[in-house]
């Protein structure tokens, strides 16, 4: 243990929080076991949708539509617009997202789709895309470790977001 508590010298004193690091712990976890459940390690955002069609039916809508209201809530104390280019910049979607297939700006229409439908569907499916984009920008986009103590809502709701899939998995074979 005196070796992991020496990494504190390189971390920001705004993240020596250990509520967030245990909810970016704990995120990293549940992602890994979230993408090997359903995606067999080979999660794309692009697959989303179809997956979400093989279980939404037995998701927990009260849950769902609690995380998505909170996540509503969480937007606006972030300032981050609920439309699609407030979502697309506050998220790091690029271009490359949008356009990752033939058909041109499909994944675009599908998250406004998302953003402006209020079916249980695609509600799950919005707090799923931007569930990917959290890992992806922590992983590969943008960093700022220094606003994560800001983001613990956002890490919240993610975390019971990807628990409620994988109890669905204990149910459904993938």
């Amino acid at each position: 243990m005196n070796d992991y508590n020496s990494i504190s010298c390189y971390i920001d004193d705004r993240v020596k929080d250990g509520e967030v690091r245990m909810l970016v712990s704990d995120f990293a976890i549940l992602w890994n076991q979230y993408e090997r459940a359903l995606y067999k390690g080979e999660h794309h955002i692009r697959d989303i949708e179809n997956k979400l069609h093989s279980y939404s039916e037995i998701m927990d809508i009260d849950k769902l539509d609690k995380l998505y209201n909170r996540f509503c809530e969480y937007l606006k104390y972030r300032d981050i617009s609920f439309d699609y280019k407030g979502i697309k910049t506050a998220y790091n979607i690029r271009i490359k997202d949008d356009c990752y297939n033939k058909r041109g700006d499909l994944y675009r229409k599908q998250l406004e789709c998302a953003i402006t439908d209020n079916s249980s569907f695609s509600r799950a499916y919005l707090l799923l895309i931007i569930i990917a984009k959290v890992r992806n920008n922590m992983f590969h986009g943008n960093k700022g470790a220094w606003e994560l103590k800001e983001q613990k809502e956002l890490f919240k709701i993610c975390n019971e977001m990807l628990m409620s899939v994988l109890e669905i998995t204990k149910l459904k074979d993938f």
